[in-house]
C-alpha cells in the first residue's frame, strides 16, 4: 500500500488497543524526531540533535476485519498532517494568543508513540562500542508526574523490532498491559501477513499529485486503469 513503517505500527496499534479496550477511535500523541527534510529551504545539515515535536492524531478503527482499507484509512490520516507536525507546536506553544483566538486545543492524548528508527546502524561500524543487552531500568524519579497512561515506544535493532510500554501500576494491571502487548504483536504480524500476500500495489489519494479523491475512487480507477499520477484540469481543459 505504499505505507512507510509508523502507518503500519500505528494501524496495529489501533487494532491492538480497540481489541483490549473497545475504542473504535483512538487518540495517540505522534513524536516525531524532526530530522526529516520537513521545512523547505531550511539546511539543517550543520546542526545536532533532534528537534522533536509531539501532535495528536486521530485514528479511526471502523473494521478490524478489512485490513487493507484500515491500512489506508491510518496512511491518509497521517499523510494529510502537513510538514510530519512541526507545525502544532508552533501553533500551540509558541504562536501569540491573538493569532490563534479563534482555535481550541483539546486534544489530550494519554497514548504516546515513538519509533525511534534503526538505533544500531552507528555502532555497527564502530569497532570498540555495542549496544548492550542490559535494561536501563528506571530513567524518571518515582514522584514524577506522567503525561500520558501509555508510552509506547519501539526501534529496530539487531535486526530485530522492539516495542514496549511504560506505564504506572497504580492505573493498570500488568496482566492488561501484557494483553494489549499481545494485541499488538498479533496485529502486525497479521498485517505483514496480509501485506506480503497482495499481488499488486494499491495507491491511496496521498500518494498523488491531485489529492483529494477519496479511497473507493482510486480502488476503482486502480482497477480499471495503470495509474501513475493524478492532475487537476489546466485552465485551458477547464474552459
Amino acid at each position: 500500500f505504499k505505507t512507510k513503517i509508523n502507518d503500519i505500527l500505528l494501524t496495529a496499534l489501533g487494532l491492538g488497543v480497540k481489541k483490549t479496550f473497545g475504542h473504535n477511535r483512538v487518540l495517540v500523541a505522534q513524536e516525531s524526531h524532526g530530522r526529516e527534510d520537513n521545512l523547505e529551504d531550511m539546511d539543517i545539515s550543520r546542526t545536532v540533535g533532534w528537534f522533536i515535536s509531539i501532535y495528536p492524531v486521530v485514528m479511526d478503527i471502523p473494521d478490524e476485519n478489512d485490513l487493507a482499507r484500515q491500512i489506508k484509512e491510518v496512511k491518509e490520516q497521517l499523510r494529510k498532517i502537513p510538514n510530519k507536525g512541526i507545525g502544532y507546536g508552533i501553533l500551540r506553544y509558541l504562536t501569540s494568543q491573538e493569532n490563534k483566538k479563534e482555535i481550541q486545543f483539546n486534544l489530550n492524548p494519554q497514548i504516546c508513540f515513538n519509533y525511534w528508527g534503526q538505533f544500531d546502524t552507528d555502532v555497527r561500524e564502530m569497532t570498540d562500542f555495542e549496544i548492550a543487552a542490559e535494561s536501563i531500568r528506571k530513567t524518571n524519579g518515582e514522584e514524577r508526574q506522567r503525561e500520558y497512561e501509555l508510552e509506547i515506544s519501539g526501534m529496530l535493532t539487531n535486526n530485530r523490532l522492539v516495542m514496549g510500554i511504560t506505564y504506572s501500576q497504580e492505573h493498570f494491571k500488568p496482566e492488561t498491559i501484557e494483553t494489549l502487548l499481545a494485541e499488538f504483536q498479533a496485529q502486525l504480524h497479521r498485517i505483514i501477513e496480509f501485506c506480503s500476500s497482495r499481488e499488486r500495489p494499491e495507491p491511496t489519494p496521498g500518494d498523488f499529485t491531485y489529492k483529494e479523491l477519496s479511497i473507493e475512487v482510486v480502488d476503482r480507477l486502480n482497477k480499471e486503469y495503470p495509474l501513475e499520477d493524478y492532475y487537476t484540469l489546466t485552465p485551458m481543459q477547464e474552459g
